[in-house]
């Protein structure tokens, strides 16, 4: 999947056409039996990490008939079902620095990984082009395990860049070592609780940041 976005991606940077998104929320059958909200959580950053300007979902309700899933957003009774709480809190998140994002435009996507080689294809495929060419204060990265990387610029605010941790097992142990050049502080947006106030970072003597 992460490869037919870097196409959609490059074939709308081309011609500067909007890029739709569709992301699993329909359980059972020919889908995960499934959704958490780390689940959900990771497709909307991949979006995002592509520079996604619509989201839509497959599925908001349950299709009667053949495609008769047990939940989707919401669930055969038309409840909300548990994904529509996940999506309640991943919205806002995604809203509190969404500002911050579209003033950019995306430009290109690396794979990071400590031997150079995934067993997940998407991984290995990003992995054949591992650094970014043309950048300012950036120089690398370095993960303990598959991490995606995007790079976003603007010609007045300069270069940014967005972080998905892709690791498929252990997760919570990914660390990640960015390497900048000619600068001495970073902002930080987004993760987990974000508020909208970015965190201006210092980066250390090796001008590196870790997260």
């Amino acid at each position: 999947w992460v490869i037919t976005y870097e196409k959609i991606a490059n074939i709308a940077k081309e011609y500067n056409a909007e890029k739709t998104f569709i992301l699993q929320s329909s359980v059972s059958l020919e889908f995960a039996k499934e959704l958490s909200e780390a689940d959900m959580r990771l497709q909307l950053n991949m979006a995002m990490a592509f520079g996604i300007n619509n989201i839509h979902y497959y599925c908001y309700s349950v299709p009667k008939g053949q495609y008769y899933y047990d939940y989707c957003i919401v669930d055969r009774e038309n409840k909300p079902s548990v994904l529509y709480g996940y999506l309640q809190g991943l919205h806002k998140e995604i809203q509190s620095f969404s500002d911050v994002i579209l003033s950019y435009e995306w430009d290109s996507v690396i794979g990071s990984n400590p031997v150079g080689f995934s067993s997940n294809m998407d991984m290995s495929h990003l992995l054949l082009e591992n650094e970014f060419t043309d950048t300012k204060h950036f120089e690398n990265i370095l993960s303990s395990t598959d991490a995606i990387m995007s790079r976003f610029v603007s010609k007045k605010y300069g270069e940014a860049y967005m972080l998905v941790n892709y690791a498929q097992k252990d997760a919570a142990k990914n660390t990640v070592t960015l390497t900048f050049k000619d600068c001495g502080k970073i902002a930080v947006y987004g993760g987990k609780g974000f508020d909208g106030a970015p965190k201006i970072v210092e980066l250390d003597a090796e001008n590196k940041y870790r997260v």
